[in-house]
């Protein structure tokens, strides 16, 4: 019985760091493929951003079901105050901004008639008029400043001598003792 923890903590840490890299990889085709004229390269990068929301979205659903399965590790009892708030409602705030994106995304391809099937999707094929285009790209920019806020505040909690980065499944950043 003590070892499905482990296995579920090594579970969700795949997940996590799974999820950030195809995330990492689609903001800047995101950013791209909206800049870019009208080429093959272009309906490349649109049908590759779909494909890699679509596989956000099944990490995301894993995600939550294993933290039904193993609840949310306590928040580090020296993060007290204003930075514990800062903790949860960043983190809070990436689930909620990253479903309200996924929903978003889906909802310009249902409602652009051209489905789910990535290779299905044109950039021709994308209704630009429809009220969730504006919301998905202005939500994308605030998932990125949670990243960034994101990524700081695990940055700080590591520099202040703790071992975040070791216990989020990348070996060789423990503290040393002095």
């Amino acid at each position: 019985m003590k070892e499905a923890p482990r296995i579920y903590s090594k579970g969700i840490q795949i997940v996590h760091w799974l999820s950030a890299l195809l995330i990492l990889l689609m903001i800047p085709i995101g950013l791209i493929m909206v800049r870019m004229d009208m080429n093959a390269t272009k309906t490349t990068l649109f049908q590759v951003h779909v494909a890699l929301g679509l596989a956000v979205l099944l990490l995301t659903a894993i995600r939550i079901i294993l933290r039904f399965i193993q609840p949310v590790p306590p928040t580090p009892s020296d993060i007290t105050g204003i930075r514990k708030l800062l903790f949860q409602g960043i983190h809070l705030l990436q689930y909620l901004t990253l479903i309200a994106l996924v929903i978003s995304g889906v909802n310009i391809l249902l409602n652009s008639g051209v489905g789910l099937l990535p290779t299905n999707v044109t950039p021709q094929g994308i209704n630009i008029d429809l009220p969730g285009v504006k919301l998905h790209s202005l939500l994308s920019k605030f998932f990125i400043l949670l990243i960034v806020l994101h990524v700081a505040g695990v940055l700080e909690y590591q520099f202040r001598h703790h071992d975040v980065l070791s216990r989020m499944g990348i070996p060789g950043f423990a503290p040393q003792n002095s």
